[in-house]
């Protein structure tokens, strides 16, 4: 049969606090970490819906191109395309 002490009793004590405390830091580092993961959702979900945006955009100047032939222009060959006459 073991006896416990005040000095074990005291040994538990200051142990149990301790992992209270541990135990504290944990839970305010997992909100944080919550937190931070909710930001990248949020960045990545608005840079998704830029980039479709974007992409909406380069479609509509795309489709208000048309080609120009090749002896209609004294351009480049990079400038392929000119504004359609609307």
């Amino acid at each position: 049969m073991s006896h416990t002490t005040d000095a074990d009793r005291e040994t538990l004590g200051t142990t149990l606090s301790s992992l209270s405390k541990s135990a504290d830091g944990l839970s305010r580092s997992v909100r944080q970490l919550n937190r931070a993961v909710d930001d990248l959702q949020l960045s990545t979900e608005r840079w998704g819906e830029n980039q479709r945006a974007a992409s909406e955009s380069l479609s509509r100047a795309a489709d208000s191109l048309e080609p120009v032939s090749a002896g209609a222009t004294s351009a480049s060959a990079s400038d392929s395309f000119a504004p359609a006459d609307d």
